[in-house]
């Protein structure tokens, strides 16, 4: 300041230290990119953005404990570098203010544990980060898998009257996930075509038309049940050709196309 006649200018400034206020802020966020499906790969794209006024002075970390279930397949993203599983770690060297690293993918597989609801948290972490409230991200999804029990049907031995032939009806699981139990089966015979013995191996069978048996378990997605053989005693009056049918129910089958078999022979004297 300046005034007429001042006869004391020593007093007549001053400084002020102002502090202007800066540093890095990270924000992360996610998404999943595809659906989560029992065997099936499905990616994480993880996006980090530095919103502060202030390039990041330290590597960037990330962390990814994945939900239950969930096996890590790999990772892609430029300048990341990841390692362990399922607690993934993963860094970047660093971030100017306003800048945004390469998308981070993690890719998984879930298996068949991992069936419901599973939320993934991602969180990042640098020096000096100024607002820790936008560190994490989560994304919340549902984890499916596909049931679906299969049924053939196999003839061994020709039709002869007087004598008998067997029926193998072979059951399997060629979902994504086990097919839960009880697995029905209900076979026809044609009139002069009756039970004489059966082989069970695991399997309930009760008589009557039609001859109906019962897989109490879960069959594991890929297996098998143990062949369930029908053998049959070939009577006089049955008509040819011979038709024997197989019908399989099962709880949330989705695919109901392989679901019956048959099989039409010829009967010889």
């Amino acid at each position: 300041v300046s005034a007429t006649s001042d006869e004391n200018v020593s007093n007549d400034q001053a400084t002020v230290g102002v502090t202007v206020a800066g540093g890095p802020d990270l924000a992360i966020a996610q998404e999943l990119t595809s659906a989560l499906r029992v065997g099936e790969v499905a990616s994480y794209r993880a996006l980090v953005v530095n919103v502060g006024n202030r390039n990041t002075r330290a590597p960037i970390n990330l962390s990814d404990n994945l939900p239950a279930g969930l096996a890590l397949v790999s990772t892609s993203g430029a300048g990341w570098q990841c390692s362990g599983e399922p607690n993934v770690s993963c860094s970047y060297a660093g971030l100017a203010a306003g800048a945004a690293a390469t998308p981070l993918v993690l890719n998984v597989r879930p298996s068949e544990a991992a069936l419901g609801s599973r939320t993934n948290t991602m969180q990042v972490a640098t020096t000096g980060d100024l607002d820790l409230s936008n560190n994490s991200a989560n994304v919340t999804s549902t984890v499916t898998g596909v049931v679906d029990a299969s049924l053939r049907l196999v003839r061994n031995g020709d039709l002869v009257v007087g004598s008998q032939a067997a029926y193998d009806l072979i059951v399997s699981s060629l979902g994504t996930i086990s097919v839960p139990g009880p697995i029905n089966v209900a076979v026809t015979l044609p009139t002069g075509l009756s039970v004489a013995a059966t082989t069970l191996e695991g399997w309930t069978c009760g008589g009557g038309t039609p001859y109906r048996c019962s897989w109490s378990s879960a069959l594991a997605a890929g297996a098998q049940a143990p062949v369930l053989t029908l053998t049959v005693a070939v009577a006089s009056n049955v008509q040819s050709p011979a038709l024997v049918t197989a019908q399989l129910t099962a709880t949330n089958d989705a695919n109901s196309a392989n679901n019956s078999a048959s099989d039409s022979a010829n009967v010889t004297t």
